[in-house]
Formats: structure tokens, C-alpha cells, sequence
């Protein structure tokens, strides 16, 4: 949903009828037209922004009536790691000099907003404004010694295949995924590839990886909002070489016996959000089964208390990271 300052002069929003008499030859507010290779596509994704009013994420569409579009708000300003109350973990990945470190979760669980946070002192250049084509960005990337390149989602191969041979060349690589699980996550990279290029597949993740960080929004029951419920995965020797062996189930052991290092599982950040009282047992319940596939409310022994990014101390990554160049953002 988009809420608008009517009082404010914005472009005219159009429905074109999609008819055999009616060829699109007109220009809608986001620049589309006929012949664009997007256009031909019949689909979109795009920023706008309206000056004074806000930004927005758009995808653009054709249905029965004709055309359509879903606009999602960005805000105006980059929350950072202490409003967000990341694990100070987090903020070690973003401090990584090279790999890869992969955010996943269900869409709107605040993948963007998180990765937001950790590439806000990195200067950007984005598709569509900077940039026109994804791969051939991605491409160049590996020739422009950038230190750090943003991917957005790994959607298909052939992106996969770029951002691990970018985070094997030096470069740390930030991605996204609809997974809910790091064991998943790792499960769907591999299982993109035909069967005679996985085990060479596990061989370069286990490699590259540096962490992943899985993430769902729950209500919250303390105060008006959303609270993150974290999954996290650091890249151990032990959980490189489950991947390269292919027992990426047995990475969920893996992040239970190492809480030491800031792993933590989804079930048991759900339990301690409710023994927090920050969420009702009836969210943890529903959430556990949504997402773990069992209801266990006890927080395992050892989980790490709910330290964050602010509250880090000087042994913590609470300083700012000094400033790298450039990254490529989707």
C-alpha cells in the first residue's frame, strides 16, 4: 500500500486497456514504452521517487484490465544497526574483507532493510539509474575493483554462478534469498545447478561463504510494530565442510553448538523474544510452527543473551567500519 500527499503534484497514474486495437503506444509515469526491452518483457521492477514525498519499490504488470503496478515504500533515511537491534554478528559479516554473505527470508520480512543497514556507508550505483543490465553489471563488477558488491537476490544461475565467482575473486558479496533456514538456504543455491555441476558447486560455497543470516517479522507485544527473529549462521570449518560433503541438514547442529560465535537458531530467537515478553506465546507458537515446523518454547541452554549492535562492548563490532568503494545494488 502507498500513502500520498494529494495536496502534491504527481504524475498521473494510467490504465492502459490491453486489446488487440491498442498497441500500449502511450507512455505511462515510470517511462515504459512499447518496444523497451522491459516492456516486451511484460514485467518491471523499479524504483521511483517523488521528490519531497518518498521512494518507492515498483513492480509493474499486465492483468485483464490491462496494466497494473504495486508500489512498496522505502524510507528516506537507512535505519541503522542500534535502531534495528541486530545481533552484533551482523555487523562482523558487513566487516568481512571478502566472501559471501547471503540474507534470506519470506518477502517483507525486512531482507532490504537489514542489508540497508550494512552497506549504508558504501557508495551504491543502482540498476536502472546507474546501470541497465544486471549481469553485465555484475560482469563488470569483477573489473572495476569494487570491495564490496550488493546482488539483491540470486534469482536464477547464472546470477548465482557470477556472485560466487565474485566472492572467490576478493570481493565481499552481499545476496538475498527466499529461504527461512541456512541449511535451505545452502540446499537451494545447490540444487539451481543441473546434478553434474553440484558437487563443484558445494566445493565453491563452502569456500566463499561467510555467514547467512535468516530473518522473519513478528508482531510485537510490548509495543506498537515488528520485531526481527534471527537465524544465524557463521561459516565455520565445520559447517564449510558439511556443505562440501553435501549434510547441509546437519547444519542446524552445527549452529545449535555454536553460540559462542553469535549462531543462533530461529526457533530459539523466537522462544527468547517471548520469554522477553516482546512477542505473545501465541506469535512464538504459530511462528515456530510456521517456520521450524515444531513448537518448542524452551530457549535452548546456551543461547546468547540479547546483546545488539549498541550495546557492544569494546571487544564488540561497535565501531564504524572504515569506508570501501564501490558496490553495485539491485
Amino acid at each position: 500500500m502507498a500513502l500520498v500527499d494529494r495536496s502534491a503534484p504527481l504524475p498521473t497514474t494510467r490504465c492502459f486497456p490491453h486489446t488487440d486495437n491498442d498497441p500500449l503506444n502511450k507512455v505511462d509515469p515510470l517511462g515504459l514504452r512499447p518496444g523497451d526491452a522491459q516492456f516486451e518483457e511484460w514485467e518491471l521492477d523499479c524504483a521511483l521517487s517523488l521528490h519531497d514525498v518518498a521512494r518507492f519499490r515498483v513492480n509493474v504488470f499486465f492483468h485483464e484490465r490491462g496494466m497494473g503496478a504495486v508500489f512498496r515504500i522505502i524510507p528516506s533515511s537507512v535505519p541503522t544497526f542500534a535502531s534495528l537491534a541486530l545481533p552484533d554478528v551482523i555487523a562482523r559479516f558487513a566487516e568481512r574483507p571478502h566472501g559471501l554473505v547471503l540474507v534470506t527470508g519470506p518477502t517483507g520480512s525486512g531482507k532490504s532493510t537489514t542489508l540497508a543497514a550494512m552497506v549504508d556507508w558504501i557508495n551504491e550505483r543502482e540498476l536502472g539509474a546507474n546501470t541497465k543490465s544486471f549481469t553485465a553489471a555484475l560482469r563488470a563488477a569483477l573489473r572495476e575493483d569494487p570491495d564490496v558488491i550488493l546482488v539483491g537476490e540470486m534469482r536464477d544461475l547464472e546470477t548465482i554462478e557470477l556472485a560466487l565467482t565474485a566472492a572467490e575473486t576478493g570481493h565481499l558479496v552481499l545476496a538475498t534469498l527466499h529461504t527461512v533456514s541456512a541449511w535451505k538456504t545452502v540446499d537451494r543455491i545447490v540444487s539451481v545447478f543441473p546434478a553434474d555441476q553440484q558437487e563443484q558447486i558445494r566445493t565453491q560455497l563452502a569456500g566463499s561463504l561467510e555467514g547467512i543470516v535468516a530473518q522473519v517479522l513478528l508482531p510485537r507485544a510490548d509495543k506498537p510494530g515488528r520485531v526481527a527473529a534471527h537465524e544465524i549462521c557463521v561459516a565455520t570449518p565445520a559447517v564449510k565442510a558439511l556443505i562440501r560433503d553435501g549434510k547441509v541438514h546437519q547444519i542446524q547442529t552445527a549452529i545449535q553448538t555454536g553460540t559462542k560465535l553469535g549462531m543462533q537458531t530461529l526457533s530459539g530467537t523466537i522462544a527468547r523474544l517471548a520469554m522477553e515478553g516482546k512477542i505473545t506465546k501465541q506469535v512464538a507458537e504459530q511462528a515456530q510452527l510456521d517456520y521450524c515446523g515444531a513448537i518448542d518454547l524452551v530457549a535452548p541452554a546456551g543461547a546468547p543473551p540479547s546483546t545488539s549492535y549498541a550495546t557492544a562492548g569494546a571487544g564488540g563490532a561497535s565501531a564504524a567500519p572504515s569506508v570501501r568503494k564501490t558496490a553495485y545494488g539491485a
